[in-house]
């Protein structure tokens, strides 16, 4: 890593939000919400929020971020 003036790396800017609303909003309905993100006693759980919000890979919308890794590593 390139040192500059003693600091390790460099600085990356934050992007500035440019929408129209003041909080941005999930576009998901309440039978999703229910499907992909609780558990069987009907707890959100945290992981799956973590997972959910992945970018999608590939042709099938399922193959979330880390499968996409996993297979190009063992190729």
């Amino acid at each position: 890593m390139s040192q500059k003036n003693g600091a390790r790396g460099h600085t990356i800017e934050p992007v500035p939000y440019s929408g129209e609303q003041e909080e941005f909003s999930v576009d998901m309905t309440d039978e999703e919400v229910c499907d992909k993100l609780m558990d069987d006693h009907g707890d959100i759980r945290f992981y799956k929020v973590l997972e959910w919000c992945l970018p999608r890979f590939g042709d099938l919308s399922d193959k979330v971020l880390w499968d996409w890794q996993a297979e190009r590593m063992h190729e």
